[in-house]
């Protein structure tokens, strides 16, 4: 949702903007938000592409996210500029498979940070097919079924026949 708000706040203001009015708007981000939904680097994507100015858009953060835990807030930054550094050496076009629907996610966020092109120049595949993150995203993301809960009852057979000295197969 908060991406949504950020989304419509600066579509607003670039409409006010082009209609001659210099105005601004003022967004609260909630502690939940950050940093994995409203990065600075999101942030600072919406506003380029709808041709903003960072002084268009006051963040205003709540005091939650102030006294949460900084060191986490930083090692997240760390990690997303180290993913983006990552991604700017890679040659394109390429096609990455992250692990999760959650790490595919941040592999796009920082595709967008950095300019590159989904799916044109790096195509993005995450697993889980979470529903709710594929379709939320934008571009929305490819995921496959792992088919963990299929894997755990065949695990869980297999280890009962080997248990009562049946043959696994």
């Amino acid at each position: 949702i908060g991406r949504q708000v950020l989304e419509g706040a600066c579509r607003q203001v670039a409409q006010w903007r082009r209609d001659g009015l210099d105005i601004y708007v003022s967004v609260n981000v909630s502690v939940c938000q950050i940093p994995d939904e409203l990065s600075p680097e999101t942030i600072l994507a919406a506003l380029q592409r709808h041709a903003l100015p960072a002084a268009a858009m006051v963040i205003e953060i709540t005091e939650g996210v102030l006294m949460g835990d900084i060191d986490a807030a930083q090692h997240w930054i760390e990690q997303f500029e180290e993913l983006a550094r990552w991604l700017r050496r890679l040659e394109t076009p390429i096609g990455l498979f992250a692990s999760t629907d959650i790490g595919a996610r941040q592999v796009l966020e920082a595709c967008q940070t950095i300019g590159l092109r989904v799916p044109s120049d790096v195509a993005v595949v995450g697993v889980d097919n979470d529903e709710m993150i594929c379709e939320l995203t934008s571009p929305p993301l490819s995921s496959i079924e792992q088919g963990s809960l299929r894997m755990g009852y065949e695990a869980a057979e297999l280890l009962d026949r080997l248990m009562a000295g049946r043959t696994a197969g």
